[in-house]
């Protein structure tokens, strides 16, 4: 089973004109059973742990430290081919990536008007708090724009609090008073929940900002459970520093899976890479989940380019460190068999164990994250 079909030798793009079968909301979609005014109970707590086994890993195989997932407090698929791929290559040259055949496409946004379409996003529109890694980023419409066919989600440096003055300036450089950096990001999560019943994927394509002190952009889901079965997928996560103060390996980043209430289980490994280029460009991040599988498994991949073959990053189990003798496999399972919905936030770090904040830089001036499209296909 492959999650997506390719055009071979083309760039990369979405259109909503060639998927697998049509959009069928009524029946994919599924209401949030955790409540959807989740950003109000610490929905966003996000932290770096890693998972799993697989994968191009750093040398020395590092922990990045962090736990926690970004919704802490609140509320495989199929079967891969010989060489582990879930991509499928066309036969014909499409430029579009799409829902294989014999699986629905239940959700899609290509980014091709001109702002975010709100009966798809909820865009979160908050002040700091909520989860420990939202303690400094003031969450604010107005970083969120579509723009050249993108979502354009932007972290910024202020000298005054952009959330009672919605005009605040930009000020890239370090404001002159203690306690005066203010710092806004932007967080979208997509409304309801889609491919229950246990055999799903989300797909992302995206280009992501050059890591700087204090950014930390992510494409990541999770399911609309709340406590116990509580599950967060983390595609990619970038952070500056891995471990503090020291800076990440050059183009790698960190792949996460969090389960439980408060997501209190961490499946760790080491962050994945190095994918020469990782922030130069495009590319797509896939993450596949199987509950008829035993055990159920979910997968993390990652293609560089449309003709590049995808390269399997992880697989999560119970059986996974931070998982095994924690995490049961009905409740797993069981966790799978929800409904998931896709989320992109670009936060700012606050000064923790993990990580630095952006107080001490110079200059605070990441790039804008683009989201090209995010697809969700149901099996």
């Amino acid at each position: 089973m492959f999650l997506f079909s390719v055009s071979a030798g083309l760039p990369l793009s979405c259109s909503s004109s060639s998927t697998s079968d049509d959009m069928n909301s009524s029946d994919a979609s599924v209401q949030d059973s955790s409540a959807e005014a989740d950003a109000q109970n610490g929905d966003g707590d996000r932290k770096d742990a890693n998972d799993g086994e697989v994968g191009p890993l750093i040398d020395g195989g590092q922990d990045s430290g962090m736990e926690g997932g970004k919704d802490a407090g609140l509320e495989k698929d199929g079967d891969p081919d010989d060489d582990g791929s879930i991509l499928d290559v066309a036969e014909e040259p499409e430029e579009t990536i799409r829902c294989p055949k014999g699986s629905t496409e239940v959700f899609r946004d290509d980014f091709d008007g001109s702002e975010v379409d709100e009966s798809k996003w909820n865009v979160v529109d908050q002040g700091i708090g909520g989860g420990t890694f939202t303690q400094k980023t003031y969450m604010r419409r107005e970083n969120v724009k579509v723009q050249d066919g993108n979502l354009v989600v932007s972290s910024w440096r202020h000298c005054e609090n952009p959330r009672s003055n919605r005009n605040a300036p930009i000020h890239e450089s370090r404001c002159p008073g203690t306690g005066d950096n203010y710092y806004s990001g932007a967080w979208l999560k997509v409304k309801g929940g889609y491919a229950a019943g246990g055999k799903g994927s989300v797909g992302f394509r995206a280009k992501m900002p050059k890591p700087v002190p204090g950014s930390f952009p992510a494409l990541w889901a999770r399911n609309t459970e709340g406590g116990d079965l509580y599950t967060e997928l983390d595609l990619i996560e970038m952070t500056w520093d891995r471990p503090k103060n020291v800076p990440a390996a050059p183009d790698t980043f960190v792949v996460t899976t969090h389960f439980g209430a408060g997501a209190k289980y961490h499946a760790k490994g080491p962050a994945v890479g190095p994918f020469q280029g990782l922030t130069d460009s495009f590319h797509v991040w896939e993450v596949q989940w199987d509950a008829g599988t035993s055990p159920a498994i979910v997968r993390y991949y990652y293609r560089d380019t449309a003709d590049s073959p995808p390269q399997l990053l992880r697989e999560t189990t119970v059986a996974s460190s931070g998982f095994a003798g924690n995490v049961k496999e009905t409740d797993f399972a069981e966790a799978l068999r929800k409904a998931f919905r896709p989320y992109v936030d670009f936060a700012v770090l606050p000064e923790t164990t993990w990580s630095v904040s952006p107080d001490a830089a110079e200059i605070y001036a990441p790039d804008d994250l683009l989201v090209d499209c995010v697809i969700v296909c149901q099996y």
